[in-house]
């Protein structure tokens, strides 16, 4: 059942305040609502299909303690999430966000800042366009950066 307008974001009883207002400075920061409450006992990809079916926006995020999370479209099929963030939560909030408004997900770099990337085109792919001086589209079809 539907609860409220905003991403919804379940977590496992015990996952840290650290990792969960990271979360929530991400979706504050791309300016979309949500809201959050404990879920009990699956792992983050349950979690955040289950927080995905709470949510009139589709889209829900799914905590495990250790800080691992989901981002879950309740169109896809279950145990598949858009999705999975190891462990920065923020750029979690900020993909979860980008997911709802239709706009390119943020990734991070090795050196740790954020970085705009085309959904389903790699780092290394785009790393090895840029090599080759794409501007628009390279041989590949990839997008260029250059």
């Amino acid at each position: 059942m539907k609860q409220k307008i905003g991403v919804s974001v379940l977590y496992e009883k015990g996952t840290g305040e650290e990792v969960l207002d990271a979360i929530f400075a991400g979706l504050e920061e791309e300016g979309v609502p949500f809201f959050h409450m404990e879920g009990t006992g699956c792992d983050a990809c349950e979690l955040g299909r289950y927080a995905a079916a709470l949510s009139l926006l589709d889209v829900g995020i799914g905590v495990e303690k250790q800080g691992g999370s989901a981002i879950c479209h309740i169109k896809l099929a279950r145990g598949s999430p858009y999705l999975f963030e190891p462990v920065n939560g923020r750029t979690a909030g900020q993909n979860a966000a980008c997911l709802v408004k239709g706009m390119p997900f943020k990734s991070r770099k090795e050196d740790e800042e954020n970085e705009w990337t085309d959904i389903g085109h790699s780092k290394r792919n785009d790393r090895a366009c840029r090599a080759r001086g794409a501007s628009d589209r390279c041989p590949d079809g990839h997008f260029g950066s250059g």
